[in-house]
């Protein structure tokens, strides 16, 4: 069964070939790789982002407010038929602490509630309670599919604590649109890994430890807000 709520602190960074090729080293003894990501395998996330037709949205997330939240559809499939199943993630981040609220729905289904507010029966308590919040969220705004974000994944859970995840995001593409939009532009260098520790409470020891050997340093980095940031907002016209 797949987590519905999570409620976690992310913490990101940029790493080059070199430092990620020594991170990776260095977690071996501790982790455990995903079970799609066996002798080094990777496996690719497709993303489309709504946001109102001004992208006010992500534009007060770039602000760096206290609070935040972001609603996308995340699929397996770069071209999710109608009964695939994908999810529903509405993100909101407190002060640091990410709240992710989470549900698998048919495409056709997940398509209709973000269009139209109106959602498929659940008969799950926490489903129930995800498409409230996720139905609040829809009528406080008009959102449209703005934003196709794409990447390859690598990931691995801490062996002493299975809820520390570390992951290896790379080939970062995005462009307006929605799942399949085919002319992507990369958002980060070729070469380049985003790194995200997703935990509850502290960092392992030895993880800090070896963070602090490599020079390796938190960094803010949002996929969404950086291709808005440089894609979208140099090209917006002010009215």
């Amino acid at each position: 069964m797949s987590i519905k709520v999570f409620k976690r602190y992310e913490y990101k960074y940029i790493l080059d070939t070199d430092k990620y090729k020594a991170v990776l080293e260095g977690i071996a003894p501790y982790v455990t790789a995903d079970k799609y990501c066996l002798d080094g395998k990777t496996y690719p996330l497709y993303n489309t982002y709504y946001d109102t037709q001004d992208y006010a949205v992500i534009r007060h997330s770039v602000s760096k407010p206290a609070f935040k939240e972001k609603l996308r559809i995340r699929s397996y499939y770069e071209n999710p038929r109608p009964d695939d199943i994908v999810f529903v993630e509405l993100k909101k981040k407190i002060t640091g602490c990410v709240n992710k609220r989470r549900i698998a729905l048919k495409y056709k289904d997940a398509v209709t509630l973000v269009n139209t507010g109106k959602s498929p029966e659940q008969s799950g308590f926490i489903d129930k309670q995800v498409l409230n919040e996720i139905e609040y969220y829809l009528k406080s705004r008009k959102l449209t599919r703005k934003t196709f974000v794409a990447y390859d994944r690598q990931a691995f859970f801490v062996n002493a604590d299975k809820n520390i995840r570390i992951t290896f995001d790379k080939n970062i593409r995005a462009a307006t649109g929605e799942f399949g939009t085919q002319s992507t532009e990369p958002i980060v260098p070729d070469g380049t890994f985003v790194m995200e520790i997703k935990l509850s409470h502290y960092m392992p020891l030895w993880l800090a430890r070896l963070l602090s050997e490599n020079k390796i340093y938190r960094r803010g980095f949002s996929k969404y807000g950086t291709y808005y940031k440089e894609r979208i907002l140099p090209n917006e016209r002010i009215v």
